[in-house]
């Protein structure tokens, strides 16, 4: 078991460092720019310095391993892996429900608005 999460932590760290939002220095907040793996790199750098350390990338790898393993039995199973992607899949849904109906309120706020000022 140690053996897997050491090889697929590692893996995981050539994945993530051989891309090009890892590879170039963020000057002043400019890697927020950069989208998913902006934002990915923003939750796993903790102390925020732009520099993304290898204990803040382990301690955000552990964290998400122990969020998929459901039965916290020190293993991820494939069912566990799919529920695990079932429920962020919703979780996505949800939210972006929740962000159409904002964009609508807001649309229908400013109509309403113009409207009065006419």
């Amino acid at each position: 078991m140690k053996n897997s999460l050491v090889i697929s932590l590692s893996t995981c760290l050539m994945v993530l460092f051989n891309n090009p939002v890892f590879a170039h220095e963020h000057g002043d907040k400019g890697h927020k720019k950069n989208g998913k793996m902006g934002r990915m790199f923003d939750r796993t750098d903790a102390n925020q310095d732009g520099q993304l350390e290898l204990s803040e990338f382990l301690a955000h790898a552990e964290a998400r391993f122990q969020k998929m393993d459901i039965d916290s039995n020190g293993y991820v199973t494939p069912e566990e892996s799919r529920e695990v992607g079932r429920e962020m899949r919703e979780k996505h849904r949800q939210m972006r429900i929740k962000h159409r109906q904002e964009r609508k309120q807001a649309r229908d706020q400013q109509s309403t608005e113009s409207e009065a000022d006419e």
